[in-house]
């Protein structure tokens, strides 16, 4: 990505205030509903970490151009007052020409982050009108403080959304988001989940799933693994992918895990291999919902 990104901020990312002085991290984002949309109907994964005046954040989502999805990541550091914190900026995601524009807003209530995500942009196209990319721009998302749900095993509350992250890092000490959202009757959810995989030769393997809906056991139990492939402009992907917990009276809890295969683009060279481990995760239900 090439970026001109222009934070509202005190300090650059180089300035980072060290993980053993963070304090309290809070994840979750925004996943509408269980069912797989019949229209665009983007998702957000966040993590934020108050670091005394300053907070911490990141956050992966999408833009729809035209027919076509796009991933996008933005991190940085701003100005907090121990209450609100607010951030803006823009950038250019290279080969596709696609500039877009962001804001977000956000306030800290007790253990929980709500706040308001617009995404906004147009992929340039020499010669012809410029794609509009600005479908669905506000995006709600809420995070709840990171901690393990402590109450026994119990039914998915039907419709709700819980709200965490996985053990993993993914930049600046900043742990890998993870939601779930529960169907209207509490039989089945959803989850939305960032992964990191470390790989044999090059770089980490960084990775947002949707695992579709799961059911719930008599155990208040749920999982499923995936295998599929993706087509990138330099690479040929195979994933094994694998999620599951169990649902209690305050959030659920579980593992998750990422393998891949890397070959060149027409799949005929395996270039390297990438696995996250077996990673813990935790959700919290929102507060007040209990």
């Amino acid at each position: 990505m090439t970026a001109r990104t222009v934070f509202l901020a005190i300090a650059a990312l180089a300035a980072l205030v060290p993980a053993a002085q963070a304090q309290t991290t809070f994840g979750g984002g925004t996943l509408d509903s269980a069912a797989v949309p019949s229209v665009y109907t983007p998702t957000v994964g966040m993590t934020v970490q108050p670091r005394g005046a300053q907070a911490a954040f990141r956050f992966d989502t999408t833009v729809l151009c035209g027919q076509r999805t796009y991933d996008i990541v933005e991190r940085g550091i701003v100005a907090f007052d121990g209450s609100q914190f607010a951030a803006k900026g823009a950038s250019t995601l290279a080969p596709i020409k696609l500039d877009y524009a962001w804001e977000l807003t956000a306030t800290l209530t007790g253990g929980t982050i709500t706040g308001e995500l617009r995404v906004t942009g147009r992929q340039r196209r020499p010669g012809r009108t410029a794609l509009a990319c600005s479908k669905r721009p506000l995006r709600k998302f809420q995070l709840r403080a990171i901690a393990p749900p402590t109450g026994p095993p119990a039914p998915l509350r039907g419709d709700a959304g819980y709200f965490g992250a996985s053990d993993l890092i993914v930049n600046d000490g900043l742990r890998a988001p993870v939601v779930l959202k529960a169907t209207a009757t509490g039989s089945r959810v959803t989850a939305r989940w960032t992964a990191v995989a470390k790989c044999g030769s090059g770089p980490r393997e960084i990775f947002v799933n949707v695992s579709p809906s799961m059911a719930i056991r008599e155990d208040r139990s749920f999982s499923r693994s995936e295998r599929f492939s993706q087509t990138f402009a330099d690479a040929f992907v195979r994933y094994a992918v694998s999620f599951g917990g169990r649902v209690t009276t305050d959030g659920a809890s579980g593992t998750l895990q990422l393998r891949t295969a890397v070959y060149n683009r027409r799949g005929g060279r395996l270039k390297t291999r990438c696995k996250s481990g077996v990673r813990n995760w935790t959700a919290l239900l929102p507060e007040g919902s209990g």
